[in-house]
């Protein structure tokens, strides 16, 4: 048990590092991110706030991109969807609150705005 507690710095150093998913999404303005998933081309239209590093990874991979590097980038980030739900499990109360309170991103258009207004699903 006592490993654990030394295991989560650890894996936020890296994910740091990385760039993970998680924390790319919850670091980052919602316009940001709406940008960065438009450069790659996704094809995802929403995301979701809740386990948002999980889905970033999967909206990245699921891109009309075509530069040479695409293989090596879509295997990092399927790889990156384990640290991903780990540190999304541990924020999964924040990013509950932030999905009620602003609902999920619109991906493609955006309109300046740091929280895209609610919809409802």
């Amino acid at each position: 048990m006592k490993n654990s507690y030394k295991t989560l710095p650890i894996l936020l150093v890296l994910c740091s590092l990385t760039g993970c998913g998680t924390l790319s999404t919850l670091r980052y303005s919602d316009s940001n991110i709406s940008s960065k998933l438009s450069k790659s081309q996704t094809r995802c239209t929403t995301l979701s706030r809740i386990y948002s590093g999980i889905f970033f990874d999967i909206c990245t991979v699921h891109s009309n991109s075509t530069h040479d590097l695409k293989g090596i980038g879509d295997a990092y980030y399927l790889f990156d969807t384990i640290p991903s739900s780990i540190l999304d499990t541990v924020f999964l109360p924040y990013t509950i609150f932030k999905q009620f309170r602003f609902g999920s991103l619109t991906l493609g258009k955006s309109n300046g705005s740091d929280h895209i207004e609610k919809r409802v699903e």
